[in-house]
């Protein structure tokens, strides 16, 4: 299976670039958005699972990752623009079943942009999606630290705010669910700390949608595909083919 090389921009003009796994007999696709400090390898294993099973895949390397254009990443504030402009070329393409898997800021990412979904997008699988950014990033302070944010954060939150225009207090998933209009699937580890699976099931209950929630028991803040391989293929399989097929 060869992917295809592809370019496009973000609704902010950045140029992002990534993988397309084309299937003509198909008329549904997948996009698939990966974590911080990653890129679309990272979700290598879904994409190739997923076109096994006859979907098309879009797989790309958000803003300040890999071969994507180099500026600030914001832990997926600005990435919405991202999955715009990935939203705008599958239309372009002809698309108009699409799906969306994310992990960690790949799901804030899609969650945060609730509001903005188009009617093309049928379905969302969002994995260990953070509550709020000032919990994630007490999440990842205490991890790294022992402490709290607010120890070394107070001097390092304020100079990241103003190089990526952005107010960490505004960036928040649960306030933006309850805008969401499309059959969602939350998944988490129930040993992850960064997403912990109480802050998950939060925005679960808070989602107005269809919905379903599973909790991978034993998983850290990782790779859920290939923790429990056969249990998410058929749990994210089944959700995708329902909504999407």
């Amino acid at each position: 299976m060869r992917p295809q090389n592809v370019e496009f921009q973000a609704r902010d003009g950045v140029n992002l670039k990534g993988w397309f796994l084309g299937n003509s007999q198909s008329p549904t696709v997948v996009i698939l958005l990966h974590g911080v400090d990653a890129n679309r390898t990272q979700l290598l294993g879904r994409a190739l699972w997923l076109a096994g099973e006859g979907f098309n895949v879009l797989s790309y390397d958000a803003r300040g990752c890999g071969e994507s254009e180099r500026v600030l990443r914001s832990f997926g504030w600005h990435e919405q623009a991202d999955l715009l402009g990935a939203l705008d070329w599958l239309k372009g393409c002809g698309f108009s079943q699409i799906g969306c898997i994310g992990f960690s800021q790949g799901a804030a990412t899609i969650l945060l942009a609730s509001a903005q979904l188009p009617p093309e997008v049928k379905v969302v699988v969002a994995e260990s999606p953070y509550r709020t950014l000032k919990e994630s990033v007490d999440a990842h302070f205490r991890m790294l630290t022992g402490l709290p944010s607010n120890c070394l954060g107070a001097l390092v939150v304020p100079l990241a705010e103003r190089k990526l225009s952005l107010k960490v207090d505004d960036v928040s998933v649960i306030r933006e669910i309850p805008k969401l209009r499309v059959p969602t699937f939350f998944v988490c580890g129930g040993a992850d700390r960064l997403a912990p699976s109480d802050a998950v099931k939060a925005l679960y209950e808070a989602a107005p949608v269809e919905k379903d929630f599973w909790i991978v028991e034993g998983a850290w803040h990782g790779d859920f595909f290939y923790y429990a391989p056969q249990e998410y293929r058929k749990r994210v399989g089944d959700f995708l083919r329902k909504y999407l097929l």
